[in-house]
């Protein structure tokens, strides 16, 4: 869905648009596959983050040692580079956080050197790059709002009510500026999180999921605060990171690895206090990247390999897209009709010409439909996706029937592992078929039916 939403610019709006906007120009780059040339630009904007941390870290009086410790570590997380290079929008809220953070800590010595003009440039600057990342996904206001409170460690306040009103003072310039630039759009996708979705979750209705990680957490920044008198003011926002990942942990409804990737948005933040306190007598230059090590080992303890093997809808989509790439866009594409739900849609952006088929895809619920369908196109491309096998759509039946349709032909077929994306559904079989159908297409040539050549020369 979201590869299809930035390549066509189509993604549902509870979302909103920002996704879409930011990658859509990468998609045009290789329009044969859009996706590939998505998962690069992801990978790019990946790269701008340690360089923001870096930033952030000298911003708040970390040496040199801990800044670049801090960017390291930051990067070398194995679910960073895992979501660094997919379709998943936790770079591009991680990129809009970190960068208004650096923007908002660029205008606090200007404010208190009374270079008003140059504060509210900087305050304006960050205010708009976290419009962008909450325009990007809803779970983005949770991870805005523990980089805003940032703000409150920086060293040029002097008192603690500086700190305090300094971070009210930008929370509200951020807040106007949102909403004068997207408010309609913010409205919405609030109202949207907030309802009842159903098997789907309940919006933000939080639910306290306390584990043994968060605990090890809380006592790993009790230490920090102990440890480090200069930096107390550090814990603030990794306190309200550990709050919002007990908080909404089982908002997800995802894979373990899944909610490791919502609670990564608070990494950072967290972070921030455990590398300020490393005494000065371990920063050697070799060590710098022992944190990072430290921190990608633990998380591999944790999660162990499996949770980062491919799940069966990114199996299943890799598939897809490699097979269809190879047919022409004038092939229509049918699915068994799943009434539009979920998120794992055939990939109606590649084809062998670099045209989108977004207006030749068909539910279909019989064998008559798909008769209807070949005497309509030139060709016809029948997908029997996983969604046949998922025990909550309960369409096994209709794709048996579907199946048995005469004049089709397997143009690709294979099976992926039973690895669901979510805890809400399952697959009713251990090895999950993929399968392709070619039917053999008709045209109408002044009233005539007319049997066309296979777009394959086959």
């Amino acid at each position: 869905m979201w590869v299809e939403g930035a390549a066509l610019l189509e993604l549902p709006r509870m979302y909103g648009p920002g996704y879409a906007q930011f990658l859509h120009p990468f998609t045009l780059l290789w329009p044969q596959r859009p996706d590939l040339a998505l998962f690069a630009g992801n990978v790019l904007v990946s790269a701008l983050l340690p360089l923001l941390v870096l930033g952030v870290g000298r911003s708040l009086g970390l040496n040199r040692w801990k800044s670049l410790a801090l960017a390291l570590t930051a990067v070398l997380s194995p679910l960073f580079i895992r979501f660094s290079a997919s379709e998943g929008y936790f770079s591009l809220i991680l990129l809009f956080a970190i960068a208004s953070l650096l923007a908002w800590m660029q205008a606090v010595p200007a404010l208190r050197n009374r270079s008003f003009v140059k504060a509210t440039l900087f305050a304006l600057a960050g205010s708009l790059l976290a419009s962008q990342g909450l325009r990007t996904h809803p779970t983005a206001w949770p991870a805005i709002a523990v980089a805003l409170t940032v703000v409150s460690a920086h060293p040029a306040w002097k008192k603690w009510w500086h700190r305090i009103l300094g971070v009210f003072a930008v929370g509200f310039v951020t807040l106007c500026v949102s909403f004068l630039v997207s408010g309609e759009t913010l409205l919405f996708t609030l109202q949207q999180v907030t309802q009842d979705r159903g098997q789907g979750g309940y919006g933000l209705r939080w639910m306290l999921q306390f584990t043994l990680q968060h605990g090890l957490v809380a006592i790993v920044l009790l230490l920090a605060f102990l440890l480090n008198r200069r930096h107390r003011w550090l814990n603030l926002p990794a306190l309200l990171a550990l709050l919002f990942m007990v908080l909404l942990r089982e908002q997800y409804h995802h894979s373990s690895v899944w909610k490791a990737h919502f609670e990564h948005l608070y990494f950072i933040c967290i972070l921030i206090p455990v590398i300020a306190s490393i005494p000065d007598r371990f920063q050697r230059t070799w060590t710098v990247p022992l944190p990072g090590v430290l921190v990608a080992a633990l998380v591999m303890f944790q999660l162990g390999l499996d949770p980062f093997a491919p799940n069966t809808d990114e199996l299943e989509y890799r598939f897809l897209a490699q097979e269809l790439s190879k047919q022409p866009s004038t092939c229509g594409i049918a699915n068994p009709n799943n009434h539009n739900r979920g998120v794992s849609n055939v990939p109606l952006y590649v084809s062998s010409d670099g045209h989108p088929r977004n207006d030749r895809f068909y539910f279909v619920n019989a064998p008559e439909d798909l008769d209807s369908l070949s005497q309509e196109l030139p060709c016809v491309l029948y997908v029997e996706s996983s969604f046949c096998s998922r025990n909550d759509f309960n369409l096994q039946p209709m794709c048996r029937q579907l199946a048995t349709y005469p004049e089709m032909t397997v143009v690709a077929e294979t099976t992926v592992p039973n690895r669901p994306t979510t805890t809400l559904y399952g697959y009713d079989k251990i090895d999950v078929p993929i399968r392709i159908y070619r039917l053999a297409g008709k045209q109408r040539v002044e009233g005539k039916g007319t049997n066309l050549e296979s777009a394959t020369g086959n």
